[in-house]
């Protein structure tokens, strides 16, 4: 009979690149976002005395919000951060300039141009395997028994925060219209007013 080699209990030996347990996606996610924040904070430090520095705090909040946890995974990953922020930036601006083409918008060729200077910046970097070296970091931490956050629940967070950040964007949006639709109609009742008054 085999024994069960429990949580804790010592590391356990698996093939090299074998870590099956890890959601990549929810890990890349994470790492997304902690790259996001850094980007914000880096930005708001520039922006101290502009009038940029408000809207930069709202999307901070909205990141903290969303990856509650960022600091923590980011912690994990210091030796690998500047290969892991580069990869970020080039994968979210491939996948901005795919959707783009697949939309047919004209900044389509802007986009890829960026891309292409960006791969130029950074030869060599593949992001896969960034992201499956990031994987297995994850994979051995938890076969060593460290306390990693819950990368499912982290996602599942994540999106609920999203979903909840973009309907209250659409109902400041729709509220901003239904106020500029009733500043309209007074403005032209009292234009109306002036125009009954001259032609009385």
């Amino acid at each position: 009979c085999r024994r069960r080699d429990p949580r804790g209990a010592g590391p356990r030996r698996r093939p090299a690149g074998e870590f099956p347990g890890v959601n990549v996606d929810a890990l890349w996610n994470q790492l997304s976002g902690a790259v996001s924040i850094d980007s914000v904070k880096e930005k708001m430090s520039d922006a101290a005395n502009s009038g940029l520095f408000n809207s930069l705090k709202g999307q901070l909040s909205e990141l903290q919000e969303q990856f509650p946890l960022a600091d923590t995974i980011k912690a994990q990953f210091q030796d690998q951060w500047d290969s892991i922020t580069d990869s970020v930036s080039l994968d979210k601006l491939t996948s901005m300039m795919s959707s783009a083409k697949d939309k047919g918008l004209p900044d389509a060729e802007k986009l890829e141009a960026k891309v292409k200077e960006l791969q130029a910046k950074l030869p060599g970097l593949d992001v896969g395997e960034v992201k499956a070296k990031a994987a297995k970091a994850w994979g051995e931490l938890e076969d060593k028994g460290f306390p990693l956050p819950n990368l499912d629940a982290l996602e599942e967070h994540a999106k609920k925060a999203f979903g909840k950040a973009k309907a209250l964007a659409k109902q400041m949006a729709s509220d901003a219209l239904d106020e500029a639709k009733d500043k309209a109609k007074d403005l032209l009742g009292k234009f109306k007013g002036k125009l009954g008054g001259i032609f009385r």
